[in-house]
């Protein structure tokens, strides 16, 4: 059952209407001073909280800073929860600034059964909105090709877990890696995993903004402000109230702009481009680079305060040739999510081209990747990806390379080790291939029984099928 508080002075203000209202439906509790109402709302959950502004306020005329500071201490206690102001007609300036700082609706004096039962149905219908909304932004953001989603590394994922261990904070996030490595995507896994997911998520490409538009892009300006501002218009920080900032190759601002930048960092308060009132925020920033920014700060091209800002905790994302083990899963998710948009049902990729995928260096990195699959799938006939689908320079620069790829790091006989299985892997696909998948046949050929083929097969994840279609021209 719901539970409501209703807070007035006057149990006759209001809380009978309430309470009939949500008769056999809630339980209405009712408090009449400020003091008892925080501590109800310390210790209890409410679904919904009925405040009167004079026991919000308990001042004759408060300013607007009062107000402010007086909702948010209510509001803090329980954030999830739908605050409804009952007032006065003449307090009604007061009512449109609470609403602006977030109260749900609001009831005039006399409140009546029928007010009541408006406002409770308009609101439940937005919540059951708003739910409907964060499932369909959930489904959207699994649809989103996620470096280690559905990878077998996935729970050894060291990024994975120093994004799990912040997301939960408000601390603020700086992503560094080469271009393509999918920091966008990161950024938004941070604020997915938060309890800032239902509110805003702002992407600002720093280097696509022209130094002189910086600050009314990032902090708004006000009607009149200069040349061009025909009305008024709320900065990339001031959308983000609440959520997530996102500030893409924060490496190219310009000296001005930092300056600019740090200061909001610092103070969590800017002012509007021709604005007098300080607006307050709270926004959690996320940065991302494809460059050190300790060089940059040693070359004297970025400010230290700044670079120490954004610095508080650092996640290196890397290339996508040092996670080879999560191209499977990527390309799967690359697939699942180009068959809605292309109309297509292709299923995933042959063991050849996967072989190709995983040999290759991928300066390009995700972005890459998802380029070359989207071509892919746009070329495709079958419902699995092959080789004749893949770019034929990708095809004959990497199908030596799968084979003889050295790395020197290694111990001699795991080096050794890795060199046999590649050998083995592209001789038995070779053999499956032109014999369209008869076992018995490749067996004859490789001088070894058919129990031993089948070994070999599930050790390096081979599927008979893929290869009954393979004309001897695809060979």
């Amino acid at each position: 059952m719901k539970k409501i508080l209703v807070v007035s002075s006057n149990p006759e203000r209001g809380f009978e209407s309430i309470r009939e209202s949500f008769k056999n439906q809630a339980e209405v509790i009712h408090s009449s001073s400020r003091d008892e109402a925080l501590a109800l709302l310390g210790s209890h959950r409410f679904d919904l909280v009925f405040l009167d502004i004079h026991v919000l306020t308990e001042e004759a005329q408060p300013t607007d800073d009062q107000i402010r500071q007086s909702f948010l201490s209510f509001s803090r206690l329980q954030e999830d929860t739908q605050f409804i102001v009952m007032a006065p007609s003449e307090a009604m300036k007061q009512v449109g600034f609470l609403m602006s700082l977030g109260m749900a609706d609001y009831l005039q004096y006399p409140i009546t059964q029928s007010e009541v039962r408006i406002v409770s149905d308009r609101l439940q219908k937005i919540e059951s909105q708003h739910a409907e909304l964060k499932y369909l932004r959930k489904e959207v953001f699994d649809q989103t090709p996620i470096p280690w989603k559905g990878s077998s590394s996935a729970l050894a994922d060291p990024t994975l877990e120093k994004i799990k261990s912040i997301s939960q904070t408000k601390t603020t996030v700086l992503l560094y890696g080469e271009t393509g490595v999918g920091k966008g995507h990161f950024s938004k896994l941070i604020h997915e995993m938060s309890s800032r997911r239902n509110h805003p998520f702002i992407h600002v490409h720093c280097g696509a903004i022209p130094d002189t538009l910086f600050e009314s892009e990032l902090f708004g300006h006000e009607m009149g402000s200069f040349t061009g501002a025909f009305k008024k218009k709320l900065g990339c920080f001031e959308l983000a109230h609440k959520g997530t900032l996102f500030l893409d190759e924060v490496s190219t601002l310009s000296s001005a702009a930092q300056i600019k930048l740090l200061n909001v960092l610092q103070s969590g308060a800017f002012y509007r481009v021709g604005g007098e009132k300080q607006i307050e925020v709270d926004v959690r920033v996320i940065a991302a680079t494809n460059e050190f920014l300790k060089d940059r700060v040693e070359q004297g091209t970025f400010r230290q305060d700044l670079y120490y800002r954004l610095n508080v905790f650092p996640i290196e994302i890397p290339p996508l040739r040092n996670r080879k083990g999560q191209i499977a899963a990527l390309v799967q998710n690359t697939i699942e999510k180009l068959n809605q948009s292309l109309h297509k049902e292709i299923k995933g990729i042959d063991s050849k081209a996967a072989a190709i995928l995983k040999s290759y260096t991928w300066p390009g990195n995700i972005r890459e990747l998802e380029n070359i699959i989207e071509r892919a799938c746009i070329l495709e006939k079958t419902d699995m990806i092959t080789l004749s689908s893949l770019p034929q320079e990708l095809v004959e620069n990497s199908s030596d390379s799968a084979l003889f790829s050295l790395n020197s790091e290694l111990p001699l006989p795991e080096a050794r080790n890795r060199m046999i299985e590649s050998f083995e892997r592209q001789y038995l696909s070779k053999l499956l291939a032109e014999f369209h998948g008869d076992i018995t046949e490749v067996a004859k050929i490789a001088g070894l029984g058919v129990r031993q083929i089948n070994k070999m097969i599930h050790k390096y994840g081979f599927n008979r099928s893929d290869y009954k279609s393979i004309q001897k021209k695809d060979i």
